[in-house]
């Protein structure tokens, strides 16, 4: 686990990089077992979050299909129209 000092200097940087314009590379993210997990992009998502942001780039895979993934958006509630 990450100390909680380290986590908010590293944040309170991506935030900066952000608000100068930085073009941040996407999340990205699993999909396993029916749960999306945030393989890379902790801290830029934090940051995200810490700048009330609510949408940004993110790169999904799955090991089976791609079908699995389109499904599993679909029970997320995203309308993928």
């Amino acid at each position: 686990m990450e100390d909680i000092n380290w986590w908010n200097y590293n944040i309170d940087q991506i935030c900066n990089r952000l608000e100068a314009g930085w073009d941040m590379p996407p999340f990205i993210a699993e999909n396993r077992n029916g749960n999306f997990k945030l393989n890379d992009g902790n801290h830029r998502l934090g940051a995200l979050q810490k700048l009330k942001r609510r949408k940004y780039y993110l790169i999904i895979w799955d090991d089976y299909s791609y079908e699995n993934i389109i499904n599993q958006l679909k029970n997320c509630g995203v309308n993928l129209k």
